[in-house]
């Protein structure tokens, strides 16, 4: 009799974990896309592309994750609860591999999109997911004046972003080397800021666009 009520309970439980998607808020759809390597011009392989709801406070309910082919696209063909795009959205996400780096956002570990509304399509075709080879930039410093300020700041920006240098000293008086991250084959300009006596402040810009495999660096004198 005690094996009978063990073996009943471990169906229950397999039955409850099965997902659920045969009610009739639940719509057949397919989603795709592509992954692209800007740096080369070409679709990435192999890249892991996550399908997930998104609720309020961006809480995430996974669904699903598939593979980009050798061009770099996917596909994702699903049963959805359509009345989640009450309150969440669908979220498209592709993880950016090692090597890579978002054009929008250096720090962030997806390149996706999100879909708002069910509308009366059950086929989406989004827009290329795109990345860049990610590379190193040296920043040399270089002190060619003598002029006193209570300030130096030194940042850079790419893809529309700005990022700030992270110096120990904000009132450096010699010629010092950083190391940036950027993106192959996309302008990065470098941008300091003087912060003098008076209460004002001078500039300089300059830029530079990397290349892959190759030591990339930049004079920047201040």
């Amino acid at each position: 009799m005690s094996k009978l009520l063990f073996t009943i309970a471990i169906f229950l439980i397999i039955s409850s974990c099965k997902k659920d998607n045969t009610g009739e808020n639940f719509k057949q759809v397919a989603i795709s896309g592509n992954v692209f390597d800007s740096s080369a011009k070409a679709g990435m392989p192999n890249v892991t592309v996550r399908m997930s709801w998104y609720g309020p406070g961006s809480q995430e309910t996974f669904l699903d994750s598939v593979k980009t082919d050798a061009q770099g696209n996917y596909i994702f063909k699903e049963r959805i609860d359509i009345s989640r795009f009450s309150n969440q959205t669908l979220e498209i996400a592709a993880v950016v591999p090692a090597g890579f780096i978002s054009i929008f956002d250096m720090e962030h570990p997806t390149v996706g999109a999100s879909i708002f509304g069910f509308g009366n399509s059950d086929s989406w075709q989004l827009q290329p997911f795109a990345m860049y080879q990610k590379t190193n930039i040296t920043i040399n410093l270089q002190r060619n004046s003598t002029d006193s300020f209570t300030e130096f700041i030194l940042s850079y920006n790419y893809g529309g972003r700005n990022y700030w240098v992270n110096i120990s000293n904000t009132t450096p008086t010699t010629s010092q080397t950083y190391q940036i991250n950027s993106a192959v084959g996309v302008q990065t300009n470098i941008h300091w800021v003087k912060k003098q006596l008076d209460g004002s402040s001078t500039t300089y810009r300059d830029s530079i666009i990397p290349l892959a495999n190759y030591v990339n660096s930049i004079n920047i004198p201040y």
